[in-house]
C-alpha cells in the first residue's frame, strides 16, 4: 500500500489523498486510517483536532477501534484543542470541511 510501501514505492501524500477520498465517501475503515494519518502527520499536516473528527466519524460508523483510539487521543489533548475538535465534529460539518492537504 502507498502509506507503507508494500508492493510499490512509498508515497504518504498520495496515500493520504486516496484515504481522504474514501473517508469523505463514507468508508469507516478509511475514516479510521485518516484519523491516524492526522494524528501522526502521515501525508498530511499533524492535526489532533482533525484526527478527533475522523475518529468520531468512524466511531459513529460502528468502528470500535476508532472509539478506543479517540479516547487515547483525548488524553493527550488540552482543553481548548479538544473543544475545537468537538465543535468540528458536529454533524453539520461536511466531510470536505475536515480534510486538509499537507
Amino acid at each position: 500500500d502507498l502509506a507503507t510501501g508494500n508492493n510499490r514505492p512509498k508515497d504518504a501524500g498520495q496515500a493520504a489523498k486516496w484515504v481522504q477520498l474514501a473517508a469523505a465517501a463514507g468508508n469507516p475503515e478509511a475514516m479510521l486510517e485518516l484519523a491516524r494519518f492526522y494524528r501522526d502527520g502521515v501525508g498530511v499536516a499533524q492535526d489532533s483536532a482533525r484526527a478527533y473528527v475522523w475518529y468520531s466519524r468512524a466511531a459513529t460508523a460502528k468502528n470500535t477501534d476508532a472509539v478506543l483510539e479517540r479516547e487515547a487521543l483525548v488524553r493527550t489533548m488540552g482543553e481548548e484543542p479538544l473543544k475545537i475538535a468537538q465543535e468540528m465534529s458536529l454533524p453539520t460539518q461536511p466531510a470536505a470541511a475536515v480534510v486538509r492537504p499537507k
